[in-house]
């Protein structure tokens, strides 16, 4: 349910305000997502962003539309980034910060231990996997910001919470997270 909180969060509230992705991880999202991270397609970037902004736009989150002050993409390390030749979600927030006319703060979050792609684990082993694996390099870009913190798929919370934490402990005010596919576990 779009506007529900999940018992996880209840429990153990994250350091973001707001999580909201645009939809399943399946059909043709899931191989669209699939070829724009995968298979070099990075001109699908474009709609992909497009896509999420007209989320926002649709469901009335103006909060999100018109309050933050930058766009930060979840980091890739520097090995994978090499291999991969790009980070989908930093192609993804450079257009998402055009169309909301927000600044977009690449290098704000890095990835300071390269960990194993999170869809090879579990629930249990995602959060051991990315525990402390981002830092904030740029203080002065989130210090005192609402923060839009963009990743290509929400699984189990652990990638945007260990993010987020490092934004909140480097002064962020508000951080919201979108993505866009949610992939139940």
């Amino acid at each position: 349910c779009e506007s529900s909180i999940c018992l996880e969060c209840l429990s153990d509230p994250p350091a973001y305000k707001m999580a909201r992705s645009v939809a399943l991880y399946r059909g043709v999202l899931k191989h669209a997502i699939h070829k724009f991270k995968f298979r070099d397609k990075t001109s699908l970037g474009d709609s992909l962003a497009k896509l999420m902004v007209d989320h926002l736009r649709l469901s009335g989150l103006d909060e999100i539309l018109y309050g933050v002050d930058i766009v930060v993409p979840v980091p890739l390390h520097r090995n994978r980034h090499r291999s991969r030749g790009y980070n989908q979600c930093e192609i993804l927030s450079n257009a998402i910060a055009g169309s909301l006319g927000s600044r977009v703060s690449p290098r704000a979050l890095t990835r300071i231990r390269d960990s194993r792609p999170q869809f090879e684990l579990g629930r249990e082993e995602r959060k051991l996997n990315v525990a402390g694996a981002f830092a904030v390099s740029d203080h002065m870009a989130v210090r005192g910001r609402s923060v839009l913190l963009i990743d290509d798929i929400l699984t189990t919370n652990s990638t945007v919470s260990e993010c987020s934490k490092a934004l909140r402990d480097a002064g962020a005010l508000t951080i919201y997270v979108l993505t866009l596919a949610h992939a139940p576990v």
